[in-house]
């Protein structure tokens, strides 16, 4: 059975190795296919575009949602590592992703929050409703618990 992952570094490498994640543990002690998109800081906007480009060729997916407001911009090139059947995003640099956060952001960010009129939630929202409703979503959950109107 072929799965992906998809995430922030809760799921993806984060500060940890590669191979200290609970995907990689799910690979290890299963013998699936893991293919681990998840990478660290990243929206759960960015992650639903790697979903959307990349579900149809896997069996099952498990999606972990991050925070509603994270912006994160694709600047370079990313490519994945593939151990075995297990297949991973390295840590990603500020070369390849713009990451931008409450606690960590840039101009666009800045203006990406204050020109928000409750879309970036509404958004946000359909895509967890969407995500946790497909198919082949065996699991779908948010890292952190919190209320959102």
């Amino acid at each position: 059975m072929k799965i992906a992952v998809f995430g922030c570094s809760h799921s993806g490498i984060g500060p940890r190795k590669w191979n200290h994640t609970w995907p990689f543990l799910l690979y290890k002690f299963t013998n699936l296919e893991i293919n681990n998109f998840a990478i660290g800081g990243t929206s759960t906007q960015f992650q639903y575009e790697i979903f959307k480009d990349n579900i149809d060729n896997f069996d099952n997916f498990i999606f972990q949602f991050t925070m509603p407001h994270r912006l994160t911009k694709q600047i370079g090139s990313i490519t994945q590592i593939k151990k075995g059947t297990y297949t991973y995003f390295p840590n990603m640099t500020s070369h390849n992703l713009e990451r931008s956060t409450a606690g960590s952001f840039n101009a666009e960010y800045k203006k990406w929050i204050k020109n928000d009129d409750g879309e970036i939630l509404n958004e946000y929202q359909n895509i967890c409703k969407e995500v946790s409703s497909h198919e082949k979503c065996l699991f779908s959950f948010y890292m952190f618990r919190h209320k959102s109107n």
